[in-house]
């Protein structure tokens, strides 16, 4: 059941008030970006101010129904002259991952209005519309659209959580892993590089970056990360290739990998007392 607030009841029985929907995009990093559909002038909330002229919103209907059907709304982001996230063009932040990991927040806020006409900027009051995780964003020349999906699709899986399987279960520097990031992460500088490959002076034995990440933070490509699909001492081979060719003395900083081995989990990671595996598993024609 949603709730109205008491001002909120007071300022709807008026009906002197105008309504305007908030977003609040919230990046994998915290970074919040708020942006308001009010169209000529920026919404106060919370103690927050939402942007009314950084990006145009539009969205489809939000449907709500008793249950766990997995709900989604469809959203666009639209640049306004130049208007950039984090200092880059937002496709092109939305193309080097920026919104990985992201959530929107979508609220519905009434705003009041004096006999004079004009309104209060401090909304009196919100509505919980919907919320949920970024997916599939598309960027375009000018738009990112994207797919704010509910929480409750996490249920639909057809598999427990923990399978039995001879590969470790544990996510690599989750909280049962135990492992510190910072640990395993190194900062390395570009020697000569093509967009799928790069070759630099980091020393680390062969195999140690394979399915780790590479996260550039100069040159044309700062910002984005790859990850790594084959590693020999100094040399990077990418499963994808970035939109720029890095450049000599673009820095970045490397990631080590796991493939969920046993051999990887001793020898790079030393963690064998924290692997979860079903070493003995029978293979499947065994089990019929």
């Amino acid at each position: 059941m949603k709730s109205v607030s008491a001002p909120l009841q007071s300022l709807l029985a008026s009906g002197r008030f105008i309504t305007a929907n908030l977003y609040t995009l919230t990046l994998l990093d915290g970074t919040a970006i708020r942006l308001t559909s009010a169209p000529d002038f920026d919404a106060v909330w919370d103690g927050h101010a939402f942007i009314h002229d950084s990006f145009a919103v539009e969205r489809d209907t939000i449907k709500q129904a008793i249950g766990i059907e997995v709900d989604n709304v469809s959203v666009t982001l639209t640049t306004r002259r130049d208007k950039t996230l984090q200092g880059l063009p937002l496709p092109h932040f939305v193309r080097i991952g920026g919104f990985r990991g992201a959530r929107m927040l979508i609220q519905r806020a009434y705003f009041a209005v004096n006999n004079g006409g004009n309104v209060n900027v401090a909304a009196t009051g919100v509505i919980y519309s919907f919320e949920g995780r970024v997916a599939e964003p598309k960027p375009s020349r000018t738009q990112v659209a994207f797919n704010v999906v509910a929480d409750t699709e996490l249920l639909n899986k057809m598999v427990p959580l923990n399978t039995i399987t001879p590969s470790c279960l544990n996510i690599l520097f989750d909280g049962r892993c135990g492992k510190n990031k910072a640990d395993f992460s190194h900062t390395g500088t570009v020697t000569t590089a093509s967009k799928k490959a790069l070759v630099c002076g980091l020393s680390q034995p062969d195999n140690y970056y394979r399915f780790g990440t590479v996260t550039f933070t100069s040159g044309q490509n700062a910002g984005a990360m790859r990850t790594v699909q084959a590693y020999s001492v100094g040399h990077f081979v990418f499963a994808k290739a970035f939109d720029y060719t890095p450049g000599p003395g673009d820095s970045f900083i490397a990631v080590a990998g796991c493939d969920l081995s046993e051999a990887v989990c001793g020898g790079t990671f030393d963690n064998l007392a924290h692997r979860r595996t079903f070493k003995f598993v029978p293979v499947y024609e065994e089990n019929l």
